[in-house]
């Protein structure tokens, strides 16, 4: 064999195992890819979609309920010796009828679906969510029974808590599936009526949340701190700590200079 035949040989024989080499690696990387968009589809559609509507769902209904019932009063429960038998029945009224089976649907679904958990470990807020659910059953149970000694749970519900945690997981993973299929996932801004609010300079990189974009909004339309608890759903000192988050992202220390910065770059 002459030295040309077995160097074209060679280089033939090279380049095959090459391009071979070359096809493996990038179809076990598409492979990955499918699985990873596989999951990530999974979680959203099972577990972290569902998740979302049913907790903004809940929410929704607490804001009706307290829009109407004891509007006076900051909780509910607050001054419990005065309520009177009608708005004790109406607490449990909408207990058992609209909010336990809510919060039972999502429990269901966090103990069924976990394996499409992001976290290696169940996050904090689930599972006070699953012990105030299994507290207010037996609640329920007595109240079956003509017992109404009790009217809470034990365990308070992690409204913002929980929340937070729906609504960041849904946008991180909706973030990683536009990655994945190339696709720019349309939403609906959430920021609509802050006067160019995606503009304001953010100090470091850490965005406003949803959350805190509901919040911020308020904060623009000079709310009060309780008002604007009242208005999301949440307890007083939540809105609090999302105020003063969103102070720090911006590098203000009070609402003053907050305003003073927007006025300024806007």
């Amino acid at each position: 064999m002459s030295t040309d035949i077995f160097v074209t040989t060679t280089v033939t024989v090279g380049l095959a195992f090459l391009g071979y080499i070359i096809t493996y690696f990038n179809n076990l990387r598409l492979s990955q890819r499918s699985e990873r968009l596989e999951r990530i589809n999974s979680q959203l559609r099972e577990l972290y979609g569902p998740m979302l509507a049913l907790v903004n769902a809940s929410n929704i209904a607490w804001k009706a309920f307290r829009a109407k019932y004891r509007i006076n009063e900051e909780y509910y429960f607050d001054n419990k010796d005065l309520l009177n038998d009608e708005e004790l029945n109406t607490w449990r009224l909408w207990i058992t009828n609209v909010f336990m089976p809510i919060n039972v649907r999502l429990y269901e679904i966090i103990l069924t679906k976990s394996d499409l958990l992001i976290e290696s470990q169940m996050p904090q807020c689930l599972l006070f969510f699953c012990a105030h659910v299994s507290v207010y059953q037996a609640v329920i149970k007595r109240w079956e029974q003509n017992d109404f000694s009790e009217y809470v749970s034990l365990i308070d519900y992690p409204a913002e808590e929980l929340l937070v945690y729906a609504q960041s997981s849904f946008e991180n993973l909706k973030s990683q599936q536009e990655k994945l299929t190339g696709n720019k996932i349309v939403t609906q801004p959430e920021t609509q009526g802050i006067p160019n609010s995606s503009k304001l300079e953010i100090k470091g990189e850490n965005p406003l949340t949803s959350a805190e974009l509901k919040i911020f909004q308020l904060l623009l339309d000079n709310l009060t701190d309780k008002e604007i608890a009242d208005r999301v759903g949440i307890q007083r000192t939540s809105a609090k700590n999302h105020i003063m988050n969103i102070y720090r992202k911006y590098g203000v220390k009070n609402r003053m200079e907050l305003s003073a910065k927007i006025k300024k770059q806007n």
